[in-house]
Parts: structure tokens; sequence; C-alpha cells
């Protein structure tokens, strides 16, 4: 589930795995979602686990809002990585307590 400015919530196997959202300057969201769950199917055909996937996800979408358009901020797989490698975190800390220690898992 995306939370928008929040990261995203995932359920598996009974356990919820949650992943801050990345700050960025941000421009326009439309297409945030999709491209979300683009890069999340992306995820798991690379065969990443869920908190990763959730992190990579959460990355394709904020680099897609820093400019106009659904699709005007995709970037490749350099630019992303190096926004989950340099950029702060926005966490909602309700997720964050229900979530032990599922930051990033």
């Amino acid at each position: 589930m995306t939370l928008g400015a929040h990261g995203a919530l995932a359920l598996e196997n009974g356990r919820f795995h949650y992943a801050p959202a990345f700050v960025v300057n941000c421009v326009d969201t439309t297409g945030a979602g999709d491209v979300f769950h683009g890069a999340f199917c992306y995820a798991v055909l690379q065969n990443m686990g869920i908190g990763d996937a959730l992190e990579f996800s959460n990355a394709m979408a904020a680099v897609n809002c820093t400019a106009l358009g659904a699709r005007g901020g995709i970037r490749g797989l350099t630019e992303v990585r190096a926004l989950m490698a340099r950029a702060e975190r926005r966490a909602h800390p309700e997720f964050l307590a229900r979530c032990a220690g599922a930051a990033g898992n």
C-alpha cells in the first residue's frame, strides 16, 4: 500500500514491512502511484526481497515527482540508486512502531 509522503507498507506472510518515503523537491505527484507499482513489478522480477522492493519502488516514485507530468521524472537505475544512497527519509512514527524492525526490511 502506498502512503504518499510517508512511504509504503506491505504485508508478507502475516508480517508488515514498512519503508519510509524519500524526501525530494516535489514538483508534481501525477503518476507517482503508477511509477511505484511498475517499479515494484520490476523489483519482484529481479527477485528483490520485499523490503528492497519497497525501497526501490519508493525511490522510483520519488524521483518521478521531481519533474512535471506522469512520466516526466522517470529515471534510470543509476539515478535511483544514488537517491537511495543519499536521500533523507520521512517516516511515519506509527508505522515504524507497528512494524518493529521492519524499516528497510
